[in-house]
């Protein structure tokens, strides 16, 4: 007969947590995908950059829901005098007690689930978001997510006729760098980059790391002449910014392609991407350190047959 190896204990198993914690998922709309944790003081549901829940979307109110707890410990959604108003299960509420499963309506285009958990789930909701989302080396969103959220935008701009912008940013001369200093001080000067530019856009633009030394910025909003403009801004603080690597100190640069959107320029999710990366290239033939603007090949001065820059 085998030995059971399992360990004997006599003590009752600990009591499991409560499941207060609130979270919500957003199921349709430009944020479809993303994942909120409700505040265990409450919060405010809206597109201003000052909530504790903002979802980009123009159909919601700029403050339009705040979450509650009541005394008895239940969470409560309040209508805050919304423009769309509030919707649960399809019926028009100024006031509801939250339950697990419940779906709020807060826009035409925008549905959310409410979901009640133990704090260990909300934890390893969380964590499982940010490796699926997250460039590990420099904590900008990744390649994966930027194409999620560019087919939403575009999708977007395409129903309400909305411009977007599409700016492909790239660090001048890094592999001279990573060649003379090698791959650990490369990648620091990658992270390096990508916090002065996220310090540099809008709450409501999305940053990702687009694979190696490229960034993309997208942008809601922008006409070309303001997105070259915030392009520029984005330039200035790279280059205003002294980069060390050891003893040896660097002035870097970049340079940014732009591609537009819009009611009088309409072009496939796809071709925004080619526009922008052969701006890229442009602005790196024209001597880095610029920015340039997608235009028809007929009307660039590209020489086609010069030789292949190098990052």
């Amino acid at each position: 007969m085998v030995e059971e190896d399992t360990q004997d204990s006599m003590r009752p198993p600990a009591p499991l947590p409560g499941r207060e914690d609130v979270s919500i998922l957003v199921l349709s709309g430009p944020a479809s995908g993303h994942f909120h944790r409700v505040p265990r003081t409450g919060g405010v549901i809206g597109r201003d950059p000052d909530v504790e829940i903002r979802i980009p979307d123009p159909g919601i109110s700029r403050r339009h829901v705040s979450i509650e707890r009541n005394e008895m410990g239940h969470y409560e959604v309040h209508d805050l005098e919304s423009r769309y108003g509030l919707y649960v299960e399809g019926r028009r509420v100024k006031r509801h007690v939250l339950e697990d499963g419940d779906r709020l309506q807060l826009s035409g285009e925008t549905t959310v689930r409410v979901r009640y958990q133990d704090p260990k789930e909300t934890e390893i909701l969380e964590r499982i978001r940010e490796d699926l989302t997250r460039d590990p080396l420099t904590g900008v969103h990744n390649r994966r997510h930027f194409l999620e959220r560019l087919e939403q935008e575009y999708a977007f701009a395409r129903r309400h006729k909305a411009p977007i912008a599409l700016l492909m940013v790239d660090v001048d001369h890094y592999k001279r760098i990573n060649d003379e200093q090698g791959h650990a001080a490369g990648d620091e000067i990658l992270r390096t980059i990508a916090r002065s530019l996220q310090a540099t856009i809008r709450t409501e633009d999305l940053l990702a790391r687009y694979g190696g030394d490229e960034f993309v910025v997208l942008a809601r909003g922008l006409l070309p002449e303001e997105a070259r403009a915030f392009a520029e801004r984005l330039g200035k603080g790279v280059r205003e910014k002294g980069f060390k690597v050891g003893e040896v100190s660097y002035q870097l640069s970049l340079s940014i392609g732009i591609a537009w959107y819009g009611p009088t320029h309409v072009v496939t999710m796809m071709e925004l991407v080619a526009r922008a990366d052969a701006a890229l290239y442009q602005a790196k033939r024209q001597g880095r350190d610029r920015v340039e603007l997608w235009v028809p090949a007929d009307s660039a001065t590209t020489d086609l047959n010069a030789d292949s820059v190098e990052s």
